[in-house]
Parts: structure tokens; C-alpha cells; sequence
């Protein structure tokens, strides 16, 4: 799994867990919901440091959780 792999599945997945929409999530990062489509759906491999500090916060998790799904693993999702 490529890191843009990983990234699209674990903001789907954590954004899921909150029970946030896409338009929501992107309205907190400061970004399109076109744009979050198009994290989540793997098509962006240029997701700069200030987008991923934002969906981090947004998400309440740290980078590393974010990126690996360290996160998402411990609680067997």
C-alpha cells in the first residue's frame, strides 16, 4: 500500500467514526469537498504539510496515526 493509499483510507475511516461528512471534514481543513474526494479516493499524492496538520486536528489524531492508521489498528477498525 503506497502512503496516498493509506492516507485516503484512514481519513475515510476516521472521518466515518465521527460521522463527519465530506463537505463537513473539508469545511474544517479549509479545503473543497472536491478536494477531500479526491484524498480519500487516492487521486491526490500532493497533500501538503499544512492540509495534513488541518485534517489532523479535524480527525483528532497525530501525523503518524494519519499516515500509518496506528490509530485505526488499535482499535480494530
Amino acid at each position: 500500500m503506497t502512503l496516498t493509499e493509506a492516507l485516503a483510507e484512514n481519513v475515510r475511516a476516521l472521518r466515518a467514526r465521527r460521522r463527519l461528512s465530506q463537505e463537513e471534514l473539508a469545511a474544517q481543513v479549509g479545503i473543497t469537498q472536491r478536494a477531500l474526494s479526491r484524498i480519500e479516493a487516492a487521486e491526490r499524492s500532493d497533500v501538503g504539510i499544512v492540509e495534513l496538520d488541518h485534517l489532523c486536528g479535524a480527525l483528532g489524531v497525530d501525523l503518524s496515526e494519519l499516515l500509518t492508521g496506528a490509530d485505526l489498528r488499535r482499535l480494530g477498525i
